[in-house]
C-alpha cells in the first residue's frame, strides 16, 4: 500500500515511463509525418467532436473499471481490519476462558494464539503464493515453529493451509471443553469466531479468484492508446513547428492523465498479487502477531514493518 507522501512527480513518472514513451514517440512520428509523408495533402484537422465523443466514451469506462477495481481493494482492506479485529478477540476469549479442570489452561492458550499466528500467515502466503512466493511450501514451513509436532504432517499435506489450521483450532476447543453448560457456551463462542474467520477468509478468496470483466480491461485500453492519435490530427494545422509542439506537449499530458488513470484501475482490481497499491498484509499480520504475544505476556516482540521507499507491504 502506498502511504502518506509515497507518490510524488519522480516516482509517477518512473511508474509511468513505458506509457510516457510511448507517447512521446507517438508524437513525434505523427509531427515527422505531418511535414513529410503529409505534406504534399490537404491536411484538414479532424472535427472536436470526434474527440469529445470519444473522451465521453473513455470517461465512462475508465469510471467503471476505477470504480470497480476501488470496490475490490477497499473490499480487501475491510477484511483485513476485520481480521484484526477477530484476532484480538479470539486471543481475548481464549486467555480469559475459564477451563476445565485437567486442562493446562496457560499452555492450552499460548498453543490456540500460535496457531493464530500462524493461520493469518498462512493465509497470507496462499492469497500471494502466485504472485510473490514462487516457493510457497518454503514460506509455509518458516510458520512451523508456531505448531505442535502433532500438527505438522496434515500441516505440511493441506492443499488450503489455512482452512487446515482454522479446523484443527475447532478440533483442539471442542476436544479441551467438557459438556458443562458454560463450557458448550464457552465452545459456541470461540466456535463462532471461527465461523467469522472462514467468513473473512472466504471473501479475500473470492477477490482473488474472481476475474475482473476481460472485456472492461480490453475496451478501456483500447480507447485509451486511440486517443492520442485522434487528439493529434484534432489539433495539428500548419501554423509554425513551435506553435504545433506546444499542442503535441498539451496532447501528451491530456492523454497521459488517461493513461495513468487506466493504469490505477489495473493495479487496485487485484489487491492480493504483491504490489505497491496492494493490501498490506505483511504489515498487518506482523501488528497482529506484535498484539498477541503481547497478550501473552512475551517481551521480546518483533518490530513493526516500515514502508519502504513510501510503500507498506
Amino acid at each position: 500500500m502506498i502511504v502518506n507522501r509515497g507518490t510524488n512527480m519522480l516516482t509517477l513518472a518512473k511508474r509511468s515511463r513505458v506509457a510516457i514513451g510511448m507517447l512521446v514517440l507517438l508524437a513525434i512520428v505523427f509531427e515527422a509525418l505531418y511535414y513529410t509523408a503529409w505534406a504534399d495533402w490537404e491536411r484538414t484537422p479532424l472535427p472536436i467532436s470526434i474527440s469529445s465523443v470519444l473522451i465521453t466514451a473513455l470517461t465512462i469506462f475508465l469510471a467503471f473499471r476505477v470504480g470497480e477495481a476501488y470496490g475490490r481493494w477497499w473490499e480487501a482492506r475491510q477484511l483485513w481490519g476485520k481480521m484484526v479485529n477477530l484476532s484480538r478477540s479470539f486471543t481475548r476469549s481464549v486467555l480469559t476462558l475459564h477451563w476445565p479442570e485437567g486442562v493446562e489452561g496457560e499452555s492450552l492458550s499460548r498453543e490456540l494464539v500460535y496457531r493464530h499466528i500462524a493461520y493469518i500467515n498462512a493465509l497470507r502466503i496462499r492469497l500471494r503464493e502466485a504472485a510473490a512466493y514462487a516457493d510457497a511450501k518454503k514460506h509455509y514451513t518458516e510458520w512451523e515453529a508456531m505448531l505442535p509436532e502433532a500438527d505438522l504432517p496434515r500441516y505440511r499435506a493441506a492443499k488450503n493451509v489455512p482452512a487446515f489450521l482454522l479446523l484443527r483450532q475447532s478440533e483442539v476447543i471442542k476436544d479441551s471443553l467438557g459438556a458443562a453448560v458454560s463450557e458448550r457456551i464457552a465452545w459456541r463462542e470461540l466456535n463462532g469466531l471461527l465461523t467469522e474467520l472462514t467468513d473473512v477468509q472466504g471473501g479475500c478468496e473470492r477477490i482473488k479468484h474472481t476475474i475482473f470483466p476481460d472485456s472492461v480491461t480490453y475496451f478501456t485500453r483500447v480507447l485509451v492508446w486511440f486517443l492520442a492519435p485522434i487528439l493529434l490530427l484534432t489539433v495539428l494545422e500548419e501554423k509554425s513547428l513551435i506553435y504545433d509542439m506546444l499542442e503535441v506537449v498539451v496532447v501528451i499530458l491530456t492523454a497521459l492523465v488517461f493513461v495513468v488513470i487506466e493504469q490505477l484501475g489495473r493495479d487496485l482490481k487485484n489487491p492480493f498479487e504483491n504490489e505497491p497499491n496492494d493490501t498490506p498484509m505483511s504489515a498487518l499480520c506482523r501488528t497482529i502477531e506484535i498484539d498477541l504475544r503481547q497478550h501473552l505476556g512475551e517481551d521480546d516482540l518483533p518490530e513493526p514493518l516500515e514502508p519502504v521507499k513510501g510503500v507498506l507491504m
